[in-house]
């Protein structure tokens, strides 16, 4: 690339977010709609010029540039980082579906940026903003945890979480909460609640906003146990002859933030000793 070829911090993450909404190769007018939604035009059409002007064509050419993207992120605030990541989930996500060229890419993305995926998406739900009038970048405020997040081992973690399920409904049974002694000893159990309350969180009133908590949690423990997590929870819900549709939106949550299939969950005991 010409040492001449410079970006703004708007247009590298402006591009970034192209290379995800095309690695597929299939973008689609839900990612346009998000293209233009948190970039202005005058920003695409900065980089277009610059491309051209440089032999390269847009975008068919940015994966080429990809390491000169990240390198001019990397200057950037943290919070404009997360942003790009957040908008790039978004892409990602545009059309119902992630590809796996989607994944591969935001993870590495994310991870020479130090973002992790999980904190991208909860800035996606919580921090983002579209650009407003003044056609500010980095007017997005920082992700904040309204109270404090947990120290959870991944046991404690899967005991909250089931009992969010549990509770969802509004009526714990006994076949749930024998599902929880079945896989936890009773210590287990105890201190996963013994940190709740002690960071002032009532239970079960306030098990729902333990869920910032589990994430933290699950998102440091690798994949079977995420997904050995989320079955142990899905057979909580089912343990009373039904699955409630409050009860499945929990876990569908969770799914859709590890990546894990419902099907997965549902073989998971199947296949593996309980």
């Amino acid at each position: 690339m010409p040492d001449t070829l410079t970006f703004s911090e708007a247009e590298a993450a402006l591009m970034l977010s192209t290379l995800v909404a095309f690695s597929d190769d299939n973008p689609s007018e839900a990612e346009g709609v998000i293209l233009r939604t948190y970039y202005r035009h005058e920003t695409a059409e900065g980089v277009q010029k610059k491309l051209d002007s440089a032999g390269y064509l847009y975008p068919r050419d940015i994966r080429e540039l990809q390491p000169v993207i990240l390198e001019e992120l990397k200057k950037a605030d943290r919070t404009f980082q997360l942003r790009t990541i957040a908008v790039s989930l978004l892409l990602a996500r545009a059309d119902g579906t992630i590809a796996p060229e989607e994944i591969s890419l935001l993870q590495e993305c994310a991870g020479a940026l130090g973002i992790g995926l999980a904190e991208a998406q909860e800035y996606a739900e919580s921090g983002l903003h579209e650009i407003d009038e003044t056609g500010a970048y980095h007017r997005n405020p920082p992700v904040e945890t309204a109270r404090e997040l947990l120290d959870l081992s991944a046991a404690e973690a899967t005991v909250l979480l089931s009992s969010l399920v549990a509770f969802a409904d509004d009526d714990p049974s006994d076949a749930e909460a024998a599902v929880l002694r079945e896989h936890f000893s009773e210590e287990t159990v105890e201190r996963a609640l013994r940190k709740a309350t002690e960071a002032g969180y009532r239970y079960p009133d306030d098990l729902a906003l333990l869920k910032p908590s589990i994430f933290e949690a699950l998102d440091q423990f690798n994949r079977q146990n995420q997904l050995k997590s989320l079955a142990v929870a899905y057979r909580t819900a089912g343990a009373d002859g039904t699955v409630d549709r409050v009860e499945l939106q929990i876990i569908q949550e969770f799914c859709e933030r590890y990546f894990i299939g419902m099907a997965e969950i549902d073989q998971f005991f199947k296949a593996t000793p309980a």
